[in-house]
């Protein structure tokens, strides 16, 4: 794990109301796409897994991370089968799964692979991962909260996951190793 002490949107001048709008890339936010995609080259080795948002909600932050990933993958520094994608909350939640599946497609043709769903099970309690969120206390929006439970329990609990890699059950994942 690297620090790289880069600064999120609204510490780099983004109004709240600007962050998830899905605006063009300021050429500051280009700059953050080329230092990350650079950064996690350097770290990539042959056994790696990348988790990444879909940027279902379009905020800046998740955009610019899978822009750097896809990136890497469009010049050879990273492979379609070592990225797991995830579906981002709480913005998942405030979509219905045939949107969420409409972006994955997207980012499918993006990263040149159709991305296919497996479910992690993260936990027996289907609250424990909303009890865990809500550790992000900055993050704490009554609204979020409600988007973020309903996504979950939609779920059994569970996340479910992207991949362009070949899963034998698509009932469960386990990262590799």
């Amino acid at each position: 794990m690297q620090w790289l002490d880069l600064l999120d949107a609204p510490l780099r001048g983004y109004n709240l109301s600007d962050i998830c709008r899905g605006n063009s890339f300021t050429k500051e936010d280009e700059r953050l796409v080329e230092i990350l995609s650079k950064a996690v080259g350097r770290k990539i080795t042959q056994d790696s897994t990348v988790y990444l948002p879909l940027a279902i909600g379009n905020h800046v932050d998740h955009r610019i991370a899978l822009s750097s990933a896809i990136r890497l993958i469009e010049y050879g520094g990273l492979s379609q089968e070592q990225v797991v994608y995830y579906e981002d909350l709480p913005y998942a939640g405030q979509l219905n799964f045939v949107d969420i599946e409409q972006r994955v497609e997207d980012v499918g043709r993006l990263a040149f692979t159709p991305l296919r769903p497996v479910i992690f099970h993260c936990a027996t309690d289907p609250g424990a991962l909303v009890r865990a969120v809500k550790i992000y206390k900055s993050q704490y929006v009554a609204a979020h909260f409600r988007a973020i439970d309903l996504h979950i329990k939609s779920l059994d609990g569970n996340v479910r996951l992207w991949t362009g890699r070949p899963v034998e059950d698509d009932s469960s994942f386990h990262p590799r190793d």
